[in-house]
């Protein structure tokens, strides 16, 4: 089940990406695009690196409305969404180390 149809598949790992499990990358290439059709977001762009190796995917649509746009790997996200997320986790581990 492939949420993007035009998404490229996982490519094997090069000799320089040899850190990277195939088998690792492909269960979460499927996590994410199970996520997308099963409505549980829209898209999601995954950036994996370990040392000088590296892995990209993207799955879904960059934007629902008012028309499907296929998401990319170079999408850039608006953060000021996880402004709440990220002050309150923040202010949390500060308190729990108090």
């Amino acid at each position: 089940m492939n949420a993007n149809p035009d998404a490229p598949a996982v490519p094997p790992p090069t000799a320089a990406a040899a850190p990277l499990e195939a088998g690792a990358l492909r269960r979460l290439r499927a996590v994410l695009e199970q996520g997308v059709a099963e409505g549980r977001m829209p898209g999601a762009v995954v950036h994996v690196e370990r040392g000088a190796a590296s892995w990209r995917c993207a799955v879904g649509q960059r934007a629902l409305e008012p028309a499907g746009e296929p998401l990319d790997e170079q999408a850039v996200y608006d953060c000021a969404s996880l402004t709440k997320v990220v002050c309150t986790a923040t202010v949390m581990a500060r308190l729990m180390q108090e």
